[in-house]
């Protein structure tokens, strides 16, 4: 009996001897962009014929554990790069540092994670979205806007599933939507610092300093933005590794000028970019249309190691813009306003601090100030006097986000965001009601993985004060409201929005997300029905399904379905109300039933017999609202809009064309008349070049915008300007 239990007890030592002392291999390293040296982040890494794999972070850092002694192919790669495998040997309890500098091809499309498992770093990112919202997430990276010779952000955009732009010659010059969400409008954020009343800067925000745009469709986002479920777009800018110079010189129609030119390098631990530019368009005779604008980025970061950084930006933009005036069938006071915002002054400053702790830990803070100060100079017609206001806001705030992993597989992340926002002589046209609010926003989202299944959970409260809030529109008119009387010193309800999501990787090339999202927005204080009571709570469920499928040898299919539901949907009606007690005169509010739903399919290539990339995006959606008891057919949204274009390059010539169809709509925004035909146009692109790659990749070329010359409209009264061409040359990346 002894004897036994000492082999016994013998066995099992050396089991747990062989278990503590067993192999400890480890790979790591740090992916790079060949041509800027940039860190690649969700960078597949993976050993032939296993499930082992990883994926880069935000720093490109990437690591391989607790592998066996063997040789190994190691694969790495990324759709839009040249994939690498090389052979790894490994002795016994050693640590191997493989570094990878992959090669791009024009286009780069959104990453896949193509190992056994999901990979989803939210310690290396904590303000990653859920894997839930994976398939309603497009990129665009700086390639893509290059080709397409996009100006400004808004241009930037142009392609996307599902994205609509508004032009218009009004106060907000440009809107951009996605799914028809309006009111409020996707917020926008720069790396991932979210931006109050950012509208008004996004045309002239230059594409020349964006390395990349993320644009959340879905309005599910929760660790973003400060809106009730309206979206969010991200703008990363331009941060170069290595000593890097670019400049551009362009010309075109409308006398229409754009200069550049950027540089930047990494010297030790700090890296730094800086640029310059100006653009100028006399816009179309009598259209009232010049504009002209200077701009200046800089980024300065500090990273002493991967686990830690501090990233500072800083934006100044400086410029006039006269307002379009309008075509009939507009109103007669568009038709006859001459508005020029002269000058418009805006600066934009952030930072942003990286702590890693631990494997198991991380934080993210987030401080920033903007300062913005339009002045508006206006005459109602061509004999009255000229009127001069100023339209100045700032805001400042804090975001503060925790990661924790506390059990395997499982991590939690913990949010706060403030952010106060003060227009002293107010906004739009509220003009002398002054605008002061302090906004206060908690999230929390935990996120699970069960090997190929992934869920996550969240929830975010926001609260606002009101310091004192005089009110204003971003519908397009005052509709007789500028007489409201302000709220002062109040708070809000809050607003509340719960998110359930999970994703399934079917196998190493398709994955399924799904997510949920219940919200509960509360009518704003003061505000009262034509009935003189409190309009009901909004009750809002969105969902969206998305497939992602790879094809190695073609490229990426995403197949997305969505729907909207809002009973009780708190509508604006236009009218007001005078408390005869009070004297307080109220803006009115409805509530109505609503609903959308549509499909999104996505197919984008990667390079065809060695000299193709096209791309193809379509939507099918459809709104309705309750109207007398009974659901009608919301007109104002488009139900189709497809997009289509091909990047082709043969040596060192490039010839990018691009297709854009908007089916029609209806709205009555600036309209004299009711309701106006909108939409139902097709507009052709094109790009074309020679790069003297000698000549430090000088690249000379043209391009020609609206090619058939239709006008068409977005908004009432403000058609195309036309055709447009512009000649070009640009040195660098």
């Amino acid at each position: 009996m002894v004897r036994t239990l000492y082999i016994f007890s013998t066995i099992i030592f050396l089991l747990l001897a062989t278990s503590v002392y067993a192999d400890t291999n480890q790979i790591n390293g740090k992916i790079t962009d060949s041509d800027t040296n940039y860190p690649l982040e969700n960078v597949n890494i993976s050993i032939s014929k296993t499930n082992i794999g990883a994926s880069s972070d935000k720093n490109g850092y990437y690591i391989l554990n607790n592998l066996p002694s063997g040789k190994y192919n190691l694969v790495v790669s990324r759709i839009g790069y040249v994939s690498k495998t090389i052979i790894v040997t490994l002795n016994g309890n050693e640590s191997v540092i493989q570094n990878f500098n992959l090669i791009p091809t024009v286009l780069k499309l959104q990453p896949i994670d193509v190992t056994g498992n999901q990979y989803h770093d939210q310690i290396a990112n904590p303000m990653i979205e859920s894997l839930s919202l994976k398939s309603t997430i497009t990129t665009i990276n700086h390639r893509e806007i290059k080709k397409q010779g996009a100006k400004n952000l808004i241009d930037a955009m142009k392609y996307i599933p599902s994205g609509l732009t508004e032009t218009r010659g009004r106060i907000v010059k440009q809107f951009f939507s996605v799914r028809g969400q309006k009111y409020p409008y996707p917020d926008y954020a720069i790396n991932g610092i979210v931006q109050k009343e950012f509208h008004e800067t996004t045309y002239f925000f230059s594409a020349s300093d964006i390395e990349q745009i993320d644009i959340i469709r879905s309005s599910s986002a929760l660790l973003k933005g400060f809106s009730p479920m309206a979206g969010i777009i991200n703008i990363k800018t331009k941060e170069y590794m290595k000593s890097t110079t670019n400049a551009t010189l362009e010309y075109g129609t409308f006398n229409s000028l754009k200069t550049s030119v950027s540089h930047g390098n990494k010297i030790g631990n700090i890296s730094f970019t800086t640029g310059l530019g100006y653009m100028a368009t006399e816009g179309p005779k009598n259209m009232y249309a010049e504009e002209k604008n200077s701009n200046f980025y800089q980024n300065i970061k500090y990273q002493s190691s991967e686990n830690f950084y501090i990233q500072s930006n800083i934006f100044y933009l400086k410029g006039k813009r006269q307002l379009a005036i309008a075509i009939a069938p507009a109103s007669m006071k568009y038709q006859n306003f001459k508005q020029t915002y002269d000058p418009i002054q805006t600066l934009l400053t952030n930072i942003k601090i990286f702590h890693k702790q631990s494997n198991k830990s991380s934080s993210e803070l987030h401080l920033y100030f903007s300062d913005r100060k339009p002045v508006m100079k206006m005459r109602k017609t061509p004999d009255t006097e000229m009127i001069q206001y100023s339209e100045a806001d700032y805001e400042y705030g804090a975001n503060f986000i925790q990661s924790i992993s506390i059990i395997k597989n499982n991590n939690l992340r913990i949010g706060t965001f403030y952010n106060y926002w003060n227009a002293p002589e107010g906004k739009r046209f509220y003009i002398g009601k002054k605008c002061e609010l302090s906004t206060y926003s908690f999230v929390i989202v935990d996120e699970h993985n069960f090997g190929k299944w992934n869920i996550d959970a969240g929830v975010r409260l926001n609260k606002t004060y009101y310091h004192q809030y005089g009110g204003f529109n971003i519908n397009g008119s005052g509709k007789g409201l500028s007489n409201v009387d302000p709220i002062k010193n109040e708070w809000d309800e809050p607003v509340i929005q719960t998110n359930l999501g999970t994703s399934y990787q079917w196998n190493n090339s398709t994955s399924i997300n799904i997510n949920v999202t219940k919200g509960l927005v509360t009518p704003r204080t003061g505000t009262l029905t034509s009935n003189s009571i409190k309009p009901k709570k909004e009750d809002v469920t969105k969902l969206d399904i998305g497939l992602n499928k790879i094809i190695p040898s073609l490229g990426i299919f995403t197949l997305t379905g969505f729907y909207t539901n809002q009973n009780n949907a708190i509508v604006l009606s236009g009218t007001t109300f005078t408390d005869t007690l009070s004297g307080r005169i109220l803006e009115l509010y409805t509530n109505r039933d609503q609903n959308s739903k549509g499909i999104e399919f996505e197919f984008r290539f990667t390079k065809l017999f060695r000299h193709f990339e096209p791309f193809f995006n379509a939507t099918f959606m459809r709104s309705h609202m309750k109207s007398q008891d009974k659901m009608e057919k919301n007109e104002e949204f488009p139900e189709i809009l497809i997009n289509s274009g091909l990047y082709a390059t043969y040596n060192n010539f490039d010839l990018n064309l691009f297709v854009k169809y908007v089916s029609s709509y209806e709205n009555d925004r600036f309209s004299s008349s009711g309701p106006q035909p909108l939409g139902d146009f097709i507009t052709f692109d094109i790009t074309t070049g020679y790069t003297i790659q000698k000549l430090s990749n000088l690249r000379i070329y043209t391009e020609i915008q609206n090619l058939t010359g239709k006008k068409y409209s977005t908004v009432v009264g403000y058609p195309d300007f036309g055709r447009q061409i512009r000649f070009g040359i640009r040195i660098g990346l």
